[in-house]
């Protein structure tokens, strides 16, 4: 099995850890004999596979927004969080690299910054798309709020009032204008009748793929 090794003149024992990609990474002391650690790497093997095999299916089925790994999804991209207190930006996305200017150097302090970043840049969208798609398809829509619901990505009112989960944004932007399409196709069916459907599809051909995706995901929160 193929695995990064690194050497650690304080570790007594040799460790064990995955990436957040799913690669193997080796941690022990310098006196250990390369054959020694390759040997208990294999004796390991069936324990690997489980975590990468629990890793996988992670990220198939949440929106990832790992802390304790430092990595997040945006648009469906996964970047790694990184703390950067030269930029000017609160926020910025480059080279797989999530990097965060927060006010102060703390942990807490650095996920607040990057949350509410996530938020507004998720309301800036959807708004925009919802008043670009509304336009499309020709029909009127009352208020747009936003919130962290636990079980539900958009939903539409008797009176037309727009909702939708800002946690959208760990998504493919093709997930994300699906859920908009499907709100405001029930300004003009409040149900999930056949001509419903039939609105969603004349303007999101692909609807089911997209349904289907969100069938699977479940909400990380994180406050």
């Amino acid at each position: 099995m193929d695995y990064t090794l690194k050497r650690n003149n304080r570790s007594r024992s040799i460790k064990i850890s995955l990436s957040h990609d799913g690669q193997v990474v080796v941690s022990a002391p310098r006196f250990v004999p390369k054959n020694i650690i390759a040997a208990f790497v294999n004796r390991q093997i069936p324990w690997i596979e489980r975590q990468q095999q629990k890793l996988s299916l992670k990220k198939m089925a949440n929106p990832t927004f790992n802390w304790d790994d430092k990595i997040i999804s945006i648009y469906g991209t996964l970047y790694s969080i990184i703390f950067a207190p030269d930029q000017s930006e609160k926020v910025t996305l480059l080279k797989g690299n999530c990097m965060v200017h927060p006010v102060t150097g703390s942990e807490n302090d650095v996920r607040k910054t990057l949350l509410l970043w996530l938020k507004r840049e998720a309301e800036n969208y959807i708004l925009n798309q919802v008043q670009r798609s509304a336009k499309i398809m020709n029909t009127d829509f009352g208020s747009v709020r936003f919130g962290q619901q636990k079980s539900r990505w958009g939903s539409c009112t008797g009176k037309n009032d727009l909702s939708f989960n800002w946690r959208l944004i760990h998504f493919p932007k093709e997930v994300i204008d699906y859920v908009i399409v499907h709100e405001l196709a029930h300004t003009k069916h409040h149900n999930h009748s056949a001509s419903f459907w039939e609105l969603v599809g004349a303007y999101c051909p692909h609807w089911k793929q997209q349904r289907n995706f969100l069938k699977r995901q479940v909400v990380l929160l994180e406050k």
